[in-house]
C-alpha cells in the first residue's frame, strides 16, 4: 500500500510534492496513526483506535494497557501479533509512553509508540 507521508501531525513535502510513503514505513505510520488516536474520536470510523482512559489516573493497569495496545495495533489486519511491550512512566511530567514491537503477516518487524500526556 502507498499512503500520504505524515510528521509529527502534518502532511511531508519534499521538492514541492507530497511524499508518500509504502511497505514497512506505511505500516509502522498506520499502526501509530491508530495508537495516538483515541477511540470513537474519528468521525469517519468510530471503531479506530485506542481508549486512552486505560493509560490515565493514578494507578493505570499494566495489564489492560497491554491488551489495550495489542488491540490497537491489530486493528490493521497485516499485523499478525504484537510483541515486547513496554511501559514507561514519568511521573512527574504526567506521561506515559509504551513501546512494542510487532510482526507483520509478510514477517516484516516493525517497532512503536504510544505516548500519552496528561
Amino acid at each position: 500500500m502507498k499512503d500520504f507521508k505524515i510528521s509529527n501531525g502534518d502532511l511531508v513535502f519534499e521538492k514541492g510534492d507530497l511524499a508518500m510513503v509504502e511497505g514497512a514505513d506505511e505500516l509502522r505510520q498506520t499502526v501509530y496513526i491508530g495508537m495516538q488516536t483515541n477511540q470513537g474520536e474519528w468521525f469517519l470510523n468510530p471503531e479506530v483506535g485506542i481508549r486512552q482512559s486505560a493509560f490515565v489516573g493514578k494507578k493505570p493497569n499494566d495489564a489492560e494497557m497491554r491488551a489495550e495496545i495489542i488491540r490497537g495495533a491489530m486493528q490493521d489486519e497485516r499485523i499478525q501479533s504484537v510483541e515486547d511491550i513496554k511501559i514507561e512512566r514519568d511521573t512527574r511530567s504526567r506521561k506515559l509512553t509504551a513501546t512494542f514491537r510487532a510482526t507483520a503477516a509478510g514477517g516484516e518487524s516493525i517497532e512503536g509508540e504510544v505516548n500519552i500526556g496528561a
